[in-house]
C-alpha cells in the first residue's frame, strides 16, 4: 500500500474559498481555491481505498491520521511529508511496517551497524511535535547513492527509513527496490486527473458538499475500472501492471455507448475479452513506459503527430502496434471530443454495477 496527498482545484466561490482556502504569497491569491486529498492507494492494482478530503492548508499528515483506522497489517510507503514520530507508533500497534524517505532535516544517531551497510537509529520524542511521541522508537536507516544523473543527483546521500528492523528478512537492497513501488500512487494520480478529467483544470462544484461529491464519483469511477482490469488481468495472466489505463477507458467507454440498451451485467463482461485481446498483443513492458511520453505533447501538436512523435525522439511504433488500428481510430475520436465523449461517462460506469 502507498499513501500520498494531491491538490485539485474547484471553482472559485465565496463557499469553496472558505471551505477549502488557497494559496497566498507576498503579492497576490491563488487563481483558485484547493481542495487537498490524501489517498491511500495498493500499488499492485491502482486501486485506492481510501481517501480523505481536506483543505489547502491542512497538513498531509492530518490526512494520514483519518485514514489510520482503515489500514491493516503490511508494509505502507510513503514518503517524507508523512514523516512523524507518532505516526509511526500509531503503524506499530497497528501491526504496519512502513518503507519512507527520511526528511533531510531530521537528525538521527548511528547506534548500531547492521550486516547489509544499514544501520539502526533512535528517534527521540520532541517537546514541540504537533503530535507528541509517548517513548522512542527504533528505526532502520537505508543510505544510498545513485549514479545514473536521469534518476537523481549523483554524489548526494539518500536515506530511507523504516521499522522493519530485521535485515534478513527484509535486506537493504531489496527494501530500496520496493520503495520504488510507491511512485505507482503517482501513475494514479495521473489517471485521476490526466485520463478520466481530460486535463480539466477545475472541478465543476460550486458548492463544498458538491465538491466532495465529485471528487468521491471520481475515485469511485476510477475503482471501477481498475476493478475491471483487474479481473481482466486475473482471466488473462498478466500482471494487472501491464494492462493499459488509457486503452482501458476507451474500451470501456465504446461498450457503454454502444450498447445502451443491452443488458447491463452483458456490457461489463464483455469488456473483459476487449481489454485482455488488446493487452495480450502488447510488446514488452518497457515499450508500454512510451505511453507515458505522450502527455507531454497535449495541446501542442494534433492527434496524428502525438501518436508519430514520442518523447526523446523514439519511434511510436510499439505504442500504434499495442493499441491497433481500431484502438488508434478510437483514440482520435476520442481526443477530438473528450469532454463530448466522456461527459456522463461516471454515471453510466456507476450503472454497470446496479441490477438491471
Amino acid at each position: 500500500m502507498a499513501l500520498d496527498g494531491t491538490l485539485f482545484n474547484v471553482p472559485d466561490t465565496l463557499a469553496n474559498d472558505q471551505a477549502f482556502g488557497r494559496s497566498r504569497n507576498q503579492y497576490s491569491k491563488g487563481a483558485y481555491p484547493q481542495a487537498r486529498v490524501v489517498m491511500l492507494t495498493e500499488c499492485g492494482s491502482h486501486a485506492p481505498v481510501a481517501m480523505q478530503i481536506g483543505g489547502y492548508a491542512e497538513a498531509e499528515l492530518h490526512g494520514a491520521y483519518a485514514i489510520l483506522p482503515k489500514l491493516a497489517r503490511g508494509m505502507l510507503l510513503h514518503d517524507a511529508n508523512f514523516f512523524g514520530g507518532a505516526y509511526l507508533e500509531a503503524l506499530n500497534a497497528k501491526g504496519v511496517l512502513a518503507l519512507f524517505a527520511l526528511p533531510s532535516t531530521v537528525a538521527v544517531q548511528r547506534q548500531r551497524n547492521l550486516p547489509d551497510g544499514s544501520y539502526l537509529a533512535r528517534l527521540k520524542p520532541h517537546a514541540k511535535a504537533v503530535y507528541p511521541m509517548k517513548q522512542a522508537l527504533w528505526l532502520r536507516i537505508i543510505e544510498y547513492q545513485i549514479t545514473d544523473e536521469r534518476l537523481g543527483e549523483p554524489g548526494h546521500v539518500y536515506r530511507l527509513a523504516t521499522t522493519w528492523l530485521n535485515p534478513r528478512t527484509a535486506p537493504a537492497k531489496e527494501l530500496l527496490v520496493l520503495y520504488h513501488e510507491r511512485w505507482e500512487i503517482e501513475l494514479v494520480v495521473d489517471e485521476l486527473k490526466t485520463h478520466l478529467r481530460v486535463q480539466q483544470k477545475v472541478l465543476r462544484s460550486h458548492t463544498p458538499q458538491g465538491v466532495r461529491q465529485e471528487l468521491y464519483a471520481l475515485f469511485l469511477v476510477h475503482y471501477a475500472i481498475r476493478a475491471l482490469m483487474h479481473q481482466s488481468a486475473l482471466e488473462a495472466r498478466l500482471d494487472p501492471d501491464r494492462l493499459s489505463f488509457t486503452e482501458a477507458v476507451f474500451q470501456i467507454s465504446e461498450a457503454v455507448a454502444d450498447d445502451r440498451g443491452a443488458h447491463q451485467s452483458s456490457r461489463t463482461q464483455a469488456s473483459l475479452p476487449q481489454i485482455q485481446t488488446e493487452e495480450a498483443r502488447c510488446p514488452p513492458a518497457q515499450a508500454l513506459r512510451t505511453r507515458r511520453a505522450l502527455r507531454g505533447f497535449r495541446g501542442r501538436a494534433s492527434p496524428t503527430t502525438r501518436l508519430q512523435t514520442v518523447g526523446g525522439g523514439e519511434s511510436a511504433g510499439p505504442y500504434l502496434k499495442c493499441i491497433g488500428h481500431e484502438g488508434r481510430r478510437r483514440q482520435l475520436r476520442f481526443r477530438r471530443d473528450p469532454q463530448a465523449y466522456l461527459a456522463d461517462l461516471e454515471q453510466r460506469l456507476i450503472k454497470l454495477s446496479l441490477p438491471s
